[in-house]
Order: structure tokens, then C-alpha cells, then sequence
């Protein structure tokens, strides 16, 4: 069992990934600020102040926008694991109460605790979950949970529900949470590059807004001179559809990095597993049965798109 010879192959495989994902974000941020500002030019407006009255607004404008999306999202997901097991409908789970496969699960979920020295966490029960999964929340080894589907206490034996509880913990080991909730963040602020752009292309309100603008006499404000310049030189369908085009695309390459990185890390966590372990096998066929059931995602609508 070559574990740690799979772990070490795949913590470098998502250094890379998260570099080319950290650059596509730079990249689309650059282009996006790059196109706005030469948008008047070629819609033959005259060069009449200097060039960084074009580019330093847009270019403002796109880093807040990016900055303050990713840190709104960053605070909605900084919630403690317990939110977000209630959120996706779990119910934690207490030894006093507990039914024999729930008790089996609570034993196991100490075991493994142990095993990969962290502190024991509390258990969620999503009982109306018949598919086979579990996951692990939370920012930080104290602040995480395991969530477990009523199916798989149900259709897995005891080796194999350690198996997919050891791959949880694996995740709260290696800090997967942590490093999802930043990809998911800075992602988020991508995307409203593009949600910008329907604003500008479809929105009612635009004249409303410029005019607002002019009363309160944009010139105080030493940026403002250069945003009013380029409102006023090109129309807000091209200046819709270019935020949509580059914000679009950006969002795409980056979505694909962001699943490209879950999957290294979920590669990761299988070979921590065995590591917790010390068997394949059972791995092997919770893995097999979860596939076999009709859905292997969460059936919750909150749950994340990505694999847990």
C-alpha cells in the first residue's frame, strides 16, 4: 500500500492546480480591466487626459467588485460545520438516544477520531437521505462535523463505513474544507464580473443611475472624471456584453481548475484512508455500492456541486 507515495503525488498536483487557478483569476481580472478601458477607443472617442483615466477605473472596478464578492462569500461560508449539517437537513446525533446502526456509527466516528488524532467531532444524521455519502464541514479540525446519509449507515457494512469515515477525517486532516471554501469564494467574485455585465446589458435603471451621477457632481471625486468619460463615450450593451464575454469565460476556466483541484484532493483523502485503516477492500466497496445507488450526491438542494 503506496499511500504516502499517492498523497505526495497529489499534494503536488494541487500546488500546480492552485497556482493556474490563483493565474486565471489574475489573467481574467487583467483582461476584463484591459477591455473596458479601450472600449471608448473603439467607439472613437478622442484621447483627451491621460491614458490612466481609462484604464485606472475599470481597472478599480473590477478589483472591488472581484474582492468584495470573494470576502462576502468567504464570510457566508467561514459558518461553523454545525450550520452547515442543519443547513443540508442533518440532525446530530447523541449516544443516550441512538438507535444500534446510529450507535455503530458514533462508535466508529471515535475510533477514527483517534486513529488520526483529532478531536472528536459531532456527528449529523441526514435521515432522509437514502443515497450512500457522508462529508465533512467546518473551517478547522475544532469547528469541523461528519454528516453521514441515512443509506449509508443502512447499506454499508461496519469496515466499509469506516472507510468513508476515515476519508472525511482525511479531508478535516489535510484542510480540503478550508481550501474549497477560499476556491469557492474567489469564484464567486469572478462571476460577478459576468452578473455585472447582465446589469449593464439588461438593466432598467442605467440613465437613472448617470443621471443620479451628474447631480451629485462627479468631478470631486478624482476617479470619477475618467468612469464618467467612459459612460458617456460607448453604449452599456457593448460595455454588457464584453463584462459577460470575459467574466463568462473567466468563470468557466477557473469552475474547471476549482473541480480539477477537488478531484486531486478527493484522490488524496482515499489514500489518507487507507493510510487510517489499513484496508483497500472495504474502500473499494462502499465506493462501488455508493456507485450503484441512484444518486452519489447529496439529495439535499443545498448540497455543493462538488464531490465530498
Amino acid at each position: 500500500m503506496r499511500f504516502f507515495h499517492h498523497q505526495q503525488q497529489s499534494r503536488r498536483r494541487t500546488v500546480r492546480l492552485v497556482v493556474f487557478y490563483v493565474l486565471a483569476l489574475i489573467g481574467t481580472v487583467a483582461i476584463t480591466s484591459a477591455g473596458l478601458g479601450s472600449l471608448p477607443f473603439l467607439f472613437g472617442a478622442k484621447v483627451q487626459h491621460s491614458l490612466w483615466w481609462y484604464y485606472l477605473p475599470p481597472a478599480l472596478f473590477v478589483c472591488v467588485l472581484t474582492i468584495g464578492l470573494s470576502l462576502h462569500r468567504l464570510r457566508e461560508l467561514r459558518r461553523g460545520g454545525e450550520a452547515i449539517a442543519k443547513r443540508l437537513g442533518g440532525k446530530a446525533l447523541q449516544l443516550a438516544n441512538a438507535t444500534f446502526a446510529e450507535r455503530r456509527l458514533l462508535n466508529v466516528v471515535a475510533e477514527t477520531a483517534l486513529s488520526a488524532g483529532l478531536p472528536a467531532t459531532p456527528v449529523y444524521l441526514l435521515r432522509r437521505d437514502g443515497s450512500i455519502n457522508a462529508f465533512a464541514a467546518g473551517m478547522s479540525p475544532r469547528s469541523a462535523v461528519i454528516g453521514v446519509t441515512q443509506g449509508a449507515i443502512n447499506l454499508l457494512t461496519r469496515d466499509e463505513l469506516q472507510a468513508i469515515v476515515a476519508h472525511e477525517f482525511s479531508h478535516i486532516r489535510n484542510g480540503d474544507m478550508r481550501l474549497n471554501c477560499y476556491l469557492a469564494a474567489w469564484l464567486h467574485g469572478l462571476q460577478g464580473i459576468a452578473s455585472s455585465g447582465r446589469y449593464f446589458l439588461y438593466g432598467r435603471d442605467n440613465e437613472h443611475y448617470l443621471e443620479y451621477r451628474r447631480r451629485k457632481n462627479v468631478d470631486n471625486h478624482p476617479f470619477d472624471n475618467g468612469v464618467e468619460i467612459i459612460m458617456q463615450t460607448l453604449p452599456l450593451q457593448a460595455l454588457g456584453a464584453l463584462l459577460i464575454a470575459l467574466g463568462s469565460v473567466g468563470s468557466v476556466f477557473a469552475l474547471w481548475l476549482q473541480a480539477a483541484v477537488c478531484r486531486e484532493r478527493e484522490f488524496m483523502a482515499d489514500a489518507s484512508a487507507v493510510q487510517l485503516t489499513r484496508q483497500t477492500a472495504p474502500l473499494i466497496e462502499a465506493l462501488r455500492k455508493s456507485a450503484r445507488t441512484t444518486s452519489c450526491r447529496l439529495s439535499s438542494p443545498e448540497a455543493p456541486n462538488t464531490p465530498t
